[in-house]
């Protein structure tokens, strides 16, 4: 691959989409790319917009805005960002940190509560 900030991010997204099929959910995968009308980067569950982010310098506050545009692209409640911290291995993905914003995260609790 000829843009290496791309193939960082594949791998990255590869390696989720692995360890969420060894953990139960069977049709992850990755998304292809829709400019402006993307909706993510990895399919897991549907009710899910899920942003993949391997870089060194996180940069959350835009990436949660990037979220957001793909939930609501992909019809999803909500919006997450997984990203691959720099010294966390493509292998080591339980390491892994999700970033939610506060009513996202009251979502999923109360969603839950409610179950």
């Amino acid at each position: 691959m000829s843009n290496p900030p791309r193939a960082k991010g594949t791998k990255a997204e590869t390696a989720l989409v692995d360890y969420l099929r060894a953990a139960g959910w069977p049709d992850a995968g990755r998304l292809p790319l829709q400019g402006r009308f993307d909706k993510g980067d990895v399919a897991w569950v549907p009710w899910l917009a899920c942003e993949v982010k391997n870089v060194r310098a996180p940069r959350v506050a835009e990436w949660l805005r990037e979220a957001e545009i793909e939930r609501r692209n992909r019809g999803a409640t909500f919006g997450a960002v997984v990203h691959k911290p720099h010294g966390v291995g493509l292998t080591n993905q339980g390491m892994w940190h999700v970033h939610l914003t506060l009513d996202t995260f009251a979502g999923v609790v109360r969603s839950l509560e409610e179950r």
